[in-house]
């Protein structure tokens, strides 16, 4: 072995130096590259200074416009790395007509800066960039040391020069500016350029930005090549750019080019910038040479190996053949004592072998007797034949088969199910087998149907919930098994409930479920999908005969008292039922539901206790309530609604104290809509907030202008709010910016609400109440005495004042006992200092009576009708 190192170690030297010699050319190869792309590039940039000089020379008039247009052409335009200067030679007398003109044509904060008091200059006139453009328009350069030189220079020689100044710019950039400058001369009489400087044209980048994005992407190829640039003149040598982010002490390879101008010179620097290796990295010479010492190495011991293999070639035999027999043993062992059951089968459905587990798991003894006793696997075992011939056929079709869940029958004829995992054999004789394994699943099957019933059962009654419901309803549609459905709701069953507790309930809700399917085919499906709503499918067509029939038949069923156990006491409830009929019409479920729920509803609306069968009537009514949702929902946006206001009188001397503001909907399809329709409606959807914003805003707008009628007054005004509005924090939030906008004060408005409207949490209610009044607002319950009425309620929640109903002032004059009414309200908000106004009055007769029982303010016809503000203001003022 030691005679391969001397031929080894010639052979990593000589490796090793043609590694270095690839290694220079490759960085030659890149930096080339890198330094050919930099020279074109500003090769270009100086041909263009050249065509720029021409055109400044040839055309002196040339305008700000053409001036950019022209070096648009340029393609490092394109990158914003550039910025073309027009340097005019100015004297202080041309100072007011070139800002005069710069104004002109659009730069309107154009002025001359370090000008100095030098009679001429050399202001950046004309300034043209992708990115750039204007930032150091009016700077005068011959007041920049570095730029004046290179200016004498360029003008001396009439070359090109570069020159370097720091950042005048007004953007954020820090790094300084480079600028190539060329002298422009004016022509002389004959049309030739002459020795008259007129200016200079300049091209002006930041140098570090120009060469990251020009050479970047060379650079980037390899990763461990740099660059530095320098500016080599007579006088000194300026670092331009540089890539190294790094310093090393000594690179490995350095590389110059030079690009030379008239007294001055570009040199481009390379730089190898590999770092040096870790004493442990192995280069590829030494990679080569000692994979072909491994090598050798390997070969020697393969050698070495193979007699040592041809020794343990027979001990190896003699134990194979001895491992080989105690396999067959503990296979053996095994297939005997494995706990699921194994076997082996040909695929006419005959057993070839079978474990014990197997005989048991089928209620044999042994796996003799089953062998003996099952003839055909499919007619035997399976619960259905079909199952196995699927079996068998995916066997045939895949080759194998992962777990086959199928039911099966055990000798006794108990159900079992089972899991299975097969696959096919070849044997001896080209005979073609399959063998597998079977689990038993029993159990866990069970769960699982068990799970599936409770999710598709409702767990109090045992029917059919809401989800299967729909899916037979479902599959009935697809299969285009026609008939009726209905729904059926229990009325008074909530007395039921409330009355005796929800144990009562329970039970007389199960005592209905079986009546209910007492009288249903074995076809027909019943489902309880709501608290006390059932719905009943009945396959086939029915008359209108049939369908009465059948619904007194429920009738009598859910009619009939229910008693309770063990007392005397009597349950008794009727049905409102629902009938439509399952047809081709219908495309989903749900609108099969929608349809008979809105049968029983007008059951319920027309006195419960009765049947209707869902008509085209019933559906056209449906499509009139959607497109008055529609019409509502896009009335606000179509400016539909309008404002009414009402006075309030005093009930002494007739003079106005404020309004309700009441809105008012016209739709030119409906005409004019009642408020008792509309607002509902709204109140249930989101409408209401953007709708009661908007009645908020304009409201008090048209207060501000009424109330300047009468500026002496003291009016007021009444806002109705809604309960969803009084839990809007964005209303709350909202309120001071509209008084502010709208002039008014927050103590000349009352905000009504409905008593319903206090019924809600009462925290919620109370802080909400009281975030109002802290604002300076008054509350005030609108229509009292037709909710849930306390004097608690007026008490414990911060009111101001109360409105009667105009249901106690209706029919005042002959009923005594409103009369007495109203003085006890009185009377009572008297004491709790609460204000009272009565709505609705319409005769003189009620206006006596309510002065008479102390009432001081009211509002209705009597006094005047809701106004708009137009007519409002005229009686105003003619007041």
């Amino acid at each position: 072995m030691s005679l391969l190192l001397f031929p080894l170690y010639f052979l990593y030297v000589e490796l090793q130096q043609n590694e270095q010699e690839r290694d220079y050319e490759e960085l030659n190869q890149h930096a080339s590259l890198a330094f050919d792309t930099a020279q074109r590039n500003l090769d270009a940039l100086q041909e263009h200074l050249v065509s720029l000089r021409s055109m400044m020379t040839y055309q002196p008039e040339l305008s700000r416009q053409q001036f950019d247009q022209f070096n648009a052409q340029s393609s490092l335009s394109d990158y914003g790395i550039v910025v073309y200067e027009w340097i005019p030679k100015t004297s202080q007398q041309q100072t007011p007509d070139l800002i005069k003109e710069a104004v002109n044509t659009g730069i309107f904060d154009f002025r001359f800066s370090r000008v100095g008091t030098s009679e001429v200059f050399y202001p950046i006139y004309y300034s043209a960039s992708a990115q750039m453009n204007g930032l150091s328009l009016g700077i005068n350069l011959a007041d920049i040391d570095s730029i004046r030189e290179g200016m004498v220079l360029a003008a001396r020689d009439n070359s090109l020069q570069l020159v370097i100044s720091e950042n005048m710019s007004l953007d954020e950039a820090t790094t300084p500016e480079v600028r190539l400058l060329l002298p422009v001369f004016a022509l002389n009489d004959q049309g030739e350029v002459g020795s008259e400087l007129r200016g200079y044209v300049s091209a002006m980048t930041h140098f570090d930005a120009a060469m990251e994005i020009l050479l970047g992407p060379v650079l980037s190829q390899r990763q461990n090549l740099g660059l530095e640039i320098y500016r080599d003149c007579l006088q000194n040598t300026e670092l331009l750019f540089t890539s190294l982010h790094q310093q090393r002490s000594t690179p490995e390879y350095r590389i110059d080019f030079t690009q030379n101008y008239a007294n001055w010179q570009l040199r481009y620097q390379f730089v190898d910038l590999s770092p040096p290796m870790p004493w442990w990295y192995l280069s590829r010479p030494m990679l080569i040479v000692i994979g072909i010492g491994l090598i050798i190495s390997l070969f020697l011991l393969l050698l070495r190996h193979s007699l040592y293999r041809r020794i343990r070639a027979e001990e190896l035999a003699r134990e194979k053949t001895h491992s080989l027999e105690l396999a067959q043993n503990e296979y053996h062992n095994l297939f005997e004592k494995v706990v699921e059951g194994v076997y082996s089968a040909t695929l006419e459905g005959q057993f070839l072998k079978v474990n014990p587990a197997l005989a048991r798991a089928f209620g044999y003894e042994d796996p003799r007797q089953m062998q003996q006793a099952v003839e055909h696997i499919g007619r035997q075992l399976h619960r259905e034949n079909q199952s196995y011939q699927a079996f068998l056929q995916t066997l045939r079709e895949k080759k194998e088969v992962f777990n086959y869940e199928w039911e099966g029958e055990d000798r006794h004829g108990n159900t079992i199910w089972l899991s299975e995992n097969a696959y096919l054999n070849t044997v001896d004789d080209d005979c073609v087998v399959y063998q597998g394994t079977l689990d038993v699943i029993t159990e866990r099957k069970f769960n699982e149907q068990q799970l599936s019933y409770q999710a598709n059962h409702d767990a109090l009654t045992g029917l059919l919930n809401r989800t299967a419901c729909q899916n037979f309803l479902e599959k009935y549609l697809q299969n285009k098994q026609w008939g009726v459905v209905l729904f059926i709701d229990l009325d008074g069953f909530k007395k039921i409930n409330d009355t005796y507790g929800h144990g009562v309930g329970d039970f007389f809700l199960q005592e209905t479920a079986n009546r209910l399917t007492h009288i249903l085919r074995s076809k027909d499906r019943i489902a309880r999908i709501g608290g006390d709503e059932f719905v009943i499918y009945f396959e086939g067509e029915m008359s209108q005969k049939t369908i009465k029939q059948l619904a007194e038949r429920l009738q009598r069923e859910v009619t009939q008292p229910v008693i309770l156990d063990g007392s005397s006491i009597a349950l008794q409830v009727s049905a409102s039922i629902g009938f439509t009929f399952l047809g081709p019409h219908y495309q989903h479920a749900r609108d099969i539901l929608r349809d008979a729920d809105l049968a029983m509803y007008e059951v319920k609306k027309n006195g419960k206790a009765n049947y209707q069968v869902f008509s085209l009537a019933l559906h056209e009514q449906v499509q009139r309530q959607t497109e008055f949702d529609d019409l509502l929902h896009s009335a606000l946006e179509k400016n539909e609604f309008s404002l009414c206001f009402q006075p309030v009188v005093c009930l002494k001397d007739a003079r106005t104290r404020g309004f309700e503001v009441l809105l008012r909907w016209y739709n030119p399809k409906l005409g004019q809509v009642s408020p008792e329709r509309f607002i509902p409606l709204a109140e249930k959807s989101l409408l209401i907030q953007p709708l009661g914003l908007w009645v908020i805003t304009q409201a008090l707008a048209s207060f501000r202008r009424l109330s300047l009628l009468q500026p002496n007054a003291g009016l007021y005004l009444n806002i109705n709010l809604s309960p969803r509005q009084l839990h809007d924090d964005q209303l709350v939030k909202a309120l001071p910016r509209l008084l502010t906008e709208a002039k008014v004060a927050p103590e000349s408005i009352r905000f009504e609400l409905t008593e319903s409207a206090l019924d809600m949490n009462e925290q919620v209610v109370t802080e909400r109440l009281s975030a109002l009044r802290t604002m300076g607002f008054k509350i005030y319950i609108d229509d009292f005495g037709t909710g849930y009425s306390s004097l608690k309620r007026l008490v414990q929640f911060p009111i101001d004042g109360i409105k009667i109903d105009r249901s106690f002032v209706d029919g005042l004059e002959e009923d005594s006992s409103k009369q007495v009414m109203i003085e006890v309200i009185v009377t009572m908000a008297r004491l709790l200092n609460l204000q009272v106004v009565a709505e609705g009055v319409e005769t003189e007769a009620q206006r006596k009576l309510l002065e008479v029982g102390g009432c001081r303010l009211a509002q209705g016809y009597l006094f005047s009708r809701p106004l708009p503000e137009v007519e409002l203001s005229r009686q105003l003022v003619s007041a």
